[in-house]
């Protein structure tokens, strides 16, 4: 494709896009490869509703970002018939009254994680309906699962850390900030099957767990880059010391960290 071909295909979509409500039927009638670029632009540009998803789905469908969208549990239904989708972001963001922009229960996300078994980059961040079985379907049914975020969910606790201890061997980065988590599931995480998988893990927020948490790290997780533990008030210098001997073992790129 031209450069000059290109520039017109991306005009044509932003003008398809700008007008959105016009061109709704039309968006469904391109072929694949369109169909994603707009559903990034949409994405990108929070247009994505239960409305108009459909018209940027299909088979193939790799990809979406919903972050920050306005949809139900009617968008993951039609979300749950891409068998083939290895990223979501549904990543939530509060108004100034303090609901959110999601109206999705737990059952439907359970759903998704039965019928997408290719997830492998999920984004689950303040989504408030967020519970444990929600974690245990995707530890179950997504063996490939790389990335989860489910920092902010305030239903998760050690059983979400204790699924993905059984069934996450590739899982490479979690953070579960702001979450129920205690030792116990700190514990339970680094000592399963993704011990040696695991490079980035951030637990900020954590009003449960103490220095015992950064001490479960220094035997285990030869592969950590990334540690971070802000915000956790029982967290105290000791803590401190069992980081110490996590970096005289290997070379941590980044670490945030509070003490009380």
């Amino acid at each position: 494709m031209s450069i000059d071909s290109f520039s017109l295909l991306s005009d044509s979509l932003n003008v398809i896009l700008s007008n959105i409500a016009i061109f709704e039927d039309m968006i469904d009638l391109l072929p694949s490869n369109l169909k994603d670029k707009a559903s990034f632009l949409m994405g990108k540009r929070k247009l994505i509703t239960d409305a108009n998803i459909h018209c940027i789905l299909h088979p193939g469908t790799h990809e979406i970002d919903l972050s920050q969208c306005h949809i139900t549990d009617h968008s993951i239904f039609k979300l749950s018939l891409c068998p083939l989708l290895t990223y979501i972001n549904l990543e939530c963001l509060s108004n100034n009254d303090g609901l959110s922009n999601y109206r999705i229960n737990s059952k439907s996300l359970i759903l998704l994680a039965e019928m997408c078994p290719n997830l492998q980059d999920v984004f689950l961040t303040r989504c408030d309906t967020v519970t444990d079985a929600v974690i245990q379907s995707l530890a179950q049914h997504c063996s490939h699962l790389h990335k989860i975020n489910i920092g902010g969910c305030k239903l998760i606790s050690d059983r979400s850390l204790d699924h993905l201890s059984l069934h996450a061997y590739n899982l490479c980065c979690i953070d579960f900030s702001y979450t129920l988590v205690t030792n116990k599931g700190v514990h339970k995480l680094v000592n399963g099957k993704c011990k040696n998988t695991l490079r980035e893990v951030s637990m900020n927020g954590c009003v449960n767990l103490t220095d015992e948490a950064v001490e479960a790290f220094i035997p285990f997780t030869s592969s950590l880059v990334i540690l971070c533990f802000q915000d956790c008030p029982l967290m105290t210098f000791r803590s401190t010391v069992a980081l110490a001997r996590i970096t005289s073992q290997r070379s941590l790129q980044y670490v945030t960290f509070t003490i009380y």
